[in-house]
């Protein structure tokens, strides 16, 4: 039962997102405790290609794109409203 949803929205932050990511898939939680919801927001610079492998790789990680760029607001909506 996912217990924390941790929501990282983004754009155009393909740059940072991997550390970003990486340091939350480190942590010593069960994997089945939380998840991770990247929210990226139309970014132009490849953005999800850098993501799509984290999610491949850990069944916690999930994507949600969309464009155009909204704001940060939208994106944490976004992420809040898929959230388990």
């Amino acid at each position: 039962m996912v217990k924390y949803s941790v929501i990282v929205c983004s754009y155009n932050g393909s740059r940072w997102i991997g550390e970003c990511l990486d340091a939350l898939a480190a942590q010593r939680l069960a994997k089945d405790v939380y998840e991770v919801i990247v929210v990226d927001d139309g970014s132009t610079d490849g953005l999800s290609g850098v993501v799509r492998p984290y999610e491949k790789k850990y069944p916690n990680f999930r994507l949600i794109s969309y464009t155009p760029n909204r704001g940060l607001s939208a994106a944490r909506n976004i992420g809040w409203q898929n959230a388990s």
